[in-house]
């Protein structure tokens, strides 16, 4: 994916395509094209939201960057292609996610946890270390950031576990009298957040495309794969936080 270990390296989905150097890492949204089913019927293919991911999420490094302290990867560049297709390029951020590390264990040679294979430790000690960041740090300095107009610069992209629950393709930039909303990552999940394989802390949190100004009650984060798929399956959860957006 996007931050992997390989130099150079190309991802590309009907939607979007990651693109890795040693030193950057673009991302592009991509105009669908035509296909044919097992049938032979034609159809083409959709996402919600697919340009406006990447304008959200250039708006979203903009404000953390130069309103927190929250590490987020810097922005080199950002615009519109000829084709019509956003695109941003940020700095290439060298780690490991999150969901990854305890895929082999991370300690040095004569302090391994085990001899091989899943490493249940340096897992627990990244998630912990993760998890102090997330409540010291990026929780607290996101609570400053308060609006009255729901969503960012009139883009409103829920939170990714919202859209599973309402497809709806537009979402009102609601305003109120005063600031109620407070910014939220909307997609804060192990995979996208980026740890360092030696000390196993939090060097920085990517992935912002679901970024915004939402209800309190929409800022939630997630360490483990078992706790954020069954956000997914909280229906009666799900539609108490799209209550609160569409009041």
């Amino acid at each position: 994916m996007a931050f992997g270990a390989a130099d150079f390296e190309v991802e590309q989905s009907d939607f979007v395509r990651h693109e890795l150097t040693p030193t950057t890492f673009k991302k592009t949204s991509l105009n669908p094209k035509w296909k044919v089913d097992f049938f032979g019927n034609s159809y083409l293919p959709s996402r919600p939201f697919n340009r406006e991911r990447i304008r959200n999420e250039i708006n979203a490094l903009q404000l953390i960057s130069s309103h927190t302290s929250i590490p987020v990867p810097r922005l080199l560049d950002w615009g519109e292609n000829p084709d019509g297709s956003i695109f941003l390029q940020t700095e290439r951020v060298h780690g490991i996610k999150l969901s990854e590390v305890g895929n082999t264990c991370r300690m040095p040679s004569g302090l391994k946890h085990n001899k091989g294979g899943y490493c249940g430790d340096c897992m627990a000690t990244a998630k912990s270390n993760a998890a102090a960041f997330i409540q010291d740090v990026v929780l607290p300095e996101l609570s400053k950031l308060r609006s009255n107009t729901m969503g960012l610069q009139g883009i409103v992209i829920p939170p990714a576990f919202l859209l599973e629950r309402d497809k709806r393709t537009r979402w009102e930039a609601k305003t109120a009298d005063s600031q109620k909303y407070v910014f939220v990552f909307g997609d804060l999940v192990l995979h996208n957040i980026m740890m360092d394989p030696v000390t196993l802390k939090l060097i920085c949190i990517f992935d912002l495309e679901h970024s915004g100004y939402f209800t309190p009650e929409c800022q939630r984060w997630f360490l483990d794969v078992e706790t954020y798929r069954s956000a997914y399956d909280d229906y009666g959860g799900l539609d108490e936080l799209i209550g609160s957006i569409d009041a």
